[in-house]
Formats: structure tokens, sequence, C-alpha cells
């Protein structure tokens, strides 16, 4: 039995895609001499008939169709002088390639090719198994998106760890000296009350020494309130620091 006989009778029970044409002849071309119905659904068509009698070229892309013929009669030199045995050095035969099909509509679509030349008797033919890679493109697309926004948000989750961690040293500073400001002022609030107490009792005794007393203690509380302006102006300043 021949071989598109063959297919007809089982070609469409098949779930991939497929595409028989002819020989190559001396002018390269490859017109399509079977195609079954996965094969007419992944490209666009109707029914299968429509592409019988196609140039296989009117399936690719102008990109790939331009060079088509060239490699087609490359393989079938190469066929003629190794005494009509298949050659697949730096061929497409024999290997599943990514590519690229151009539908009826002219609307491209994303598919694996893999094509042999088979000889039964006198017939010979070129045959191309498809399959269609849009599913498999479209979870890698979201499977890229779906690491994208998780690398995303592990670099928003390590920049807000860092924040908190610089919150927490800015919160732990402040609080450091506002703790030294406090004492500070603790410490100069009891030299203004013991100022208070000598001018009472110079008032009261009119003694010299305890107005020496107080002129020293007036000298250590004009420090004590400087070091107190500076402490206080040192906080506010951290403060606006991390507020900004």
């Amino acid at each position: 039995m021949r071989v598109i006989e063959t297919l007809e009778m089982v070609g469409d029970r098949l779930q991939v895609a497929l595409v028989v044409c002819t020989f190559p002849e001396r002018g390269g071309d490859l017109e399509i001499l079977y195609a079954n119905a996965p094969a007419a659904f992944l490209f666009g068509y109707t029914t299968p008939r429509e592409l019988v009698g196609a140039d296989v070229r009117s399936l690719m892309p102008e990109s790939v169709a331009k060079h088509h013929q060239a490699h087609v009669t490359g393989y079938k030199d190469r066929y003629e002088a190794s005494g009509g045995h298949a050659t697949r050095q730096g061929s497409i035969m024999g290997q599943w390639r990514d590519l690229q099909g151009v539908k009826k509509d002219g609307s491209l679509c994303d598919i694996q090719a893999n094509v042999a030349d088979i000889k039964n008797s006198e017939e010979r033919y070129f045959v191309a198994i498809f399959r269609d890679r849009s599913v498999e493109l479209k979870r890698e697309v979201d499977l890229a998106a779906k690491i994208e926004e998780v690398e995303q948000l592990r670099a928003e989750a390590e920049k807000a760890k860092r924040e908190a961690q610089d919150a927490l040293l800015k919160e732990k500073k402040l609080t450091g000296q506002i703790s030294l400001l406090r004492q500070i002022f603790l410490g100069t609030v009891g030299l203004v009350a013991m100022l208070g107490l000598l001018i009472i009792a110079s008032w009261v005794t009119g003694n010299q020494d305890s107005k020496d007393a107080l002129a020293m203690i007036e000298r250590v509380l004009l420090v004590m309130t400087g070091i107190l302006g500076y402490a206080m102006a040192s906080v506010f300043d951290s403060r606006n620091k991390g507020a900004e």
C-alpha cells in the first residue's frame, strides 16, 4: 500500500500535526501531498485538503522561507552523492527544533518541528511532524513572571528589613541621647535648687564666703546650662535627620 493511502486512513487519528511533501526535484520546491486534521487546525485551515498542493514554504515566515530552497537543494545533492542514503549533518532532519509557523490568516504560531525523509519502494517523501508550543510558552512566560514577582517581593522584604534595622538603631541612639539629656537636666535643676538655697542663706546671714561660693556656683551653672543647651540641640538635630 502506498504511503499516502495509508496516511489517509489513519493520519487523522494521530495526536500530532503531520504534513507529507514531495521529495525535492531540480527546482527544490516541496509540494504538500498530505496533511492531517491536527495540522490543518494548527495552521488555521478549515480542512486538510486546503493544504494539499501548496508549497510547504507557505507555512514558514518570510525570513525562513527565503533560505529554505537552498537547504532543500543542498540536502538533495548530499542525498544523491551518498548513493541514496539520508544525511543529517547540519540539517533539521531528525531533530526537534523550536520554530514559528505561518497560519492561513498570516499570523505566526509557535511550533516544534521534526522532519524526516522516508522511502517506500520507488516512493520518496519528506514527512514533517509539528507540535503546538503556545501552551508551553505561556507556561514559561507565566513562570518567569512569577519568578520576577517573587524576586521583587524578596527585594522589597530585604529593603523593609534594612529600614527597620536602621530605624531601630536610630531609636536606640535617640533613647541614649534623651537619657543623657534627662540626667543633665536633673543635674542642672539640682544646681539651681542649691543656688536658690545659697542665695537665701547669703541674704539672711550676709556672709561674704557664701557670696564667693554663690559666684562659683553661678559659673558652674552657666557651664551646665551651656552643656544642656548643646545636648538639646544635638537631640533635636538627630530627630530631624531621622525624619528625613
